[in-house]
C-alpha cells in the first residue's frame, strides 16, 4: 500500500472515553438545558435583519451552537453603526 498524503489519527484517547461515559448520564439533562436556551433565544432574537436557525418539523437539534445570519455584510456594518 502506497500512503500519498499524510493523514490523521482519531482514535479516542482512555481520558477522553472515560470523559464521555460519565458525561452520558447527564446527556438529557444537558440537552433540556440547551433547548430552554435556544427557545429563549428564538423567542427573544426578533428583527428583520437576524435569520435564526430553522428546525424542521419532526426534527431536533441539539444546539451544540446557535447560529445567526445577517442579510448582508452590508446591511450587518449599517446596524452597528447606528448601534454605536
Amino acid at each position: 500500500m502506497d500512503f500519498v498524503e499524510a493523514g490523521f489519527n482519531y482514535r479516542m484517547t482512555d481520558f477522553q472515553a472515560a470523559l464521555v461515559v460519565s458525561q452520558f448520564g447527564r446527556l438529557q439533562e444537558t440537552l433540556t438545558h440547551k433547548r430552554k436556551l435556544a427557545s429563549r433565544y428564538l423567542s427573544g432574537l426578533k428583527s428583520r435583519f437576524i435569520r435564526t436557525p430553522y428546525v424542521p418539523a419532526g426534527f431536533e437539534h441539539t444546539w451544540q451552537t446557535f447560529h445567526l445570519m445577517t442579510g448582508s455584510e452590508a446591511t450587518r456594518d449599517a446596524q452597528t453603526q447606528r448601534a454605536q
